[in-house]
């Protein structure tokens, strides 16, 4: 591994991280939300 390679690959997987994330948080409020008006 070269200490110089900050790929395209690693800030994809970053980015993909952080989507994946935000959609769980988003899923989260979500059920909290349909739990309050159910």
């Amino acid at each position: 591994m070269e200490l110089e390679a900050i790929t395209p690959k690693e800030i994809q997987l970053k980015f993909v991280f952080h989507n994946f994330a935000r959609g769980l948080i988003i899923n989260i409020q979500r059920r909290k939300n349909d739990k309050c008006r159910a």
